[in-house]
Formats: structure tokens, C-alpha cells, sequence
């Protein structure tokens, strides 16, 4: 839409007009040009209907295994996806009071280790 620079903005507007009470924009816009469509077209729009829900009837009853096994599996996909996010929650939920006085100590003790590896290693290359 870089061709019309303000359409954005115009948009903004009509959708602002569509909603407002004041204006009863919807309503006009319903009132005016919707419903005199559909009461001409009401017969045209019935068929196109019609056909398209024999269609789907005739759709859902030839591939009701197919759909069956559809539902089957989303419902073992959901399960599996709010098993995660309750273990998740669970594992989060002492997140905000922090490590332990146990597991700080646990954790510089283990970096200390790991320095004093360095820095033997580093004196072994060096001689």
C-alpha cells in the first residue's frame, strides 16, 4: 500500500466510524448496503449453502477413520503438551527465591575446582 501513502490512517478512521455509537457507522453501513445485498442475493446465497453443507456431510461421512484418528492423536499431542508445561512449571516455580545457601556453595566450590584444573594445566604447559 506505498501508493497511497495515508491508507493506514484512513483505515484508522473507518474502523473508528464503524465502531463509535455516536456515529452508528455499522448500523448505516448494514442498513444501507449489506442487507439490501443479501435480501436480493437471498435465494443465490441459500443454494451456495446448501450445496456446500451437503458437501461437507458427504465429506465427514467418507472419511470418519481418517477423522477419528485425527482427533485421536491431537488429543495425545495436547496431553503430552500440558504434561510438559506442568513438569515445567513445577521446576520453575522456586525460581524466583533463588539458589539454596546449599547449592551457592555447591556451585563455588565447583568453580574453584575448575580453576585450579586451569591453572595446573596452564603451569604443565608452560614448563
Amino acid at each position: 500500500m506505498w501508493r497511497f501513502p495515508v491508507y493506514y490512517h484512513v483505515k484508522f478512521a473507518f474502523l473508528v466510524w464503524l465502531q463509535l455509537p455516536s456515529t452508528d457507522g455499522s448500523r448505516y453501513l448494514y442498513m444501507r448496503h449489506l442487507r439490501p445485498f443479501l435480501l436480493r442475493h437471498q435465494a443465490k446465497l441459500d443454494q451456495i449453502v446448501g450445496f456446500f453443507y451437503g458437501e461437507m456431510a458427504k465429506f465427514m461421512s467418507l472419511h470418519q477413520a481418517q477423522i477419528r484418528l485425527a482427533r485421536i492423536c491431537c488429543s495425545k499431542v495436547w496431553t503430552g503438551v500440558r504434561h510438559i508445561i506442568n513438569s515445567e512449571v513445577k521446576q520453575v516455580s522456586g525460581a524466583i527465591e533463588g539458589p539454596t545457601t546449599q547449592e551457592m556453595h555447591d556451585s563455588t566450590n565447583e568453580n574453584s575446582t575448575t580453576e585450579r584444573q586451569i591453572q595446573d594445566s596452564e603451569s604443565n604447559h608452560e614448563e
